[in-house]
């Protein structure tokens, strides 16, 4: 049975590890970090304190996170002392079932992606077959060393999210996270490109640690007018500075500032760092305003945030326009002004 968010709120620092510290695979201290930032409004919340918890814990502490992940189809599965999830996972992908012949293939592909990176290969293996994964494995075997690691870090950001989405409910409200968004572009056949990466706070660490994907780069800021009664999305290229000033003239808001976290979990029911203009499908009573940079709606493709920072989507104009109009929001279009003397 899952456990429910509120009650997870209420756990002391020692229960709380106890209860979710095996999410990150042998590494309890994950849990402990995230406990500080309690109590967590989503699912989204609470992962997203665990993946800042390894981003900020430093290389050779994310090196550790990925050597206690056991080797896919190992010793650890053969003699039964995997964790519970980890048994789960490799049961459910058919590892269990390999033929001696593709244990022994597994086992040398292991060991030269060891002794290449340093740490075991990591695949979010629910939904994939053993023959998936073996193609993974060997199409990843090529990569950089550096790429290689963050994909590794990629991949236990998806799995640690699908252990929490198994083990963990939410209370009902209206705010709905990744899971209600992939839910609703499907129904509405609304197609795009998902990529998986680190998680990312800031356009400076997006720049560092995400790798070049198709569509344009966005950056996303969530405004309210002087009294709060008008609340703006505005998404403008990932590197242009706005003259905010300039703008809410432009809209005829006067002052414009940037809405509070709480107001942003209100009215999009994200979390700061997971701004997107794929949030707007949480935004059922067209509280907020939608506002685009020209270069941007005139482009063929722009990247946006799944509402979680650790993936990015490739949106194709057109699957935009239909997300928009399934959403309710008519776009304006706006050149949206730069800072003065700023010329991106």
């Amino acid at each position: 049975m899952a456990l429910d968010l509120d009650r997870i709120n209420a756990l002391d620092r020692d229960a709380f590890v106890e209860l979710l510290g095996g999410v990150f695979e042998h590494s309890p201290w994950v849990a402990a970090a995230a406990w500080d930032r309690q109590p967590f409004a989503s699912i989204d919340a609470l992962h997203a304190a665990m993946l800042d918890a390894v981003t900020s814990a430093g290389r050779e502490r994310q090196l550790g996170l990925l050597r206690a992940h056991p080797r896919l189809a190992g010793k650890a599965m053969l003699a039964g002392t995997l964790t519970v999830d980890s048994a789960r996972e490799q049961q459910g992908a058919g590892l269990a079932q390999c033929t001696p012949s593709q244990l022994a293939q597994i086992e040398a592909m292991n060991r030269d992606y060891e002794a290449r990176f340093g740490f075991p290969f990591i695949v979010a293996v629910k939904g994939m077959h053993r023959d998936e994964i073996l193609a993974r494995l060997e199409q990843r075997l090529h990569n950089d060393i550096d790429d290689e690691f963050r994909q590794a870090l990629a991949q236990v950001a998806a799995i640690t999210r699908m252990r929490l989405d198994a083990g963990v409910a939410e209370p009902p409200r209206t705010e709905r996270g990744s899971a209600h968004l992939e839910a609703f572009l499907a129904q509405h056949g609304i197609e795009t490109q998902r990529f998986e990466h680190p998680p990312v706070m800031t356009v400076e660490e997006s720049e560092r640690l995400v790798p070049k994907l198709p569509g344009v780069k966005t950056k996303n800021l969530f405004l309210r007018d002087k009294k709060g009664a008008r609340h703006i999305l505005a998404t403008v290229p990932h590197d242009r500075s706005v003259d905010l000033a300039a703008l809410g003239g432009a809209l005829g808001t006067g002052r414009l500032g940037f809405a509070s976290a709480g107001r942003l979990h209100k009215y999009l029911g994200i979390t700061p760092g997971s701004v997107s203009l794929l949030a707007l499908v949480n935004d059922v009573e067209k509280a907020v305003e939608f506002v685009i940079d020209r270069s941007l709606w005139e482009a063929d493709a722009v990247q946006a945030h799944p509402l979680v920072n650790s993936a990015t989507l490739a949106v194709p104009h057109a699957a935009l326009e239909r997300f928009l109009a399934a959403t309710g929001h008519v776009p304006r279009v706006v050149d949206v002004p730069r800072q003065p003397g700023i010329t991106r």
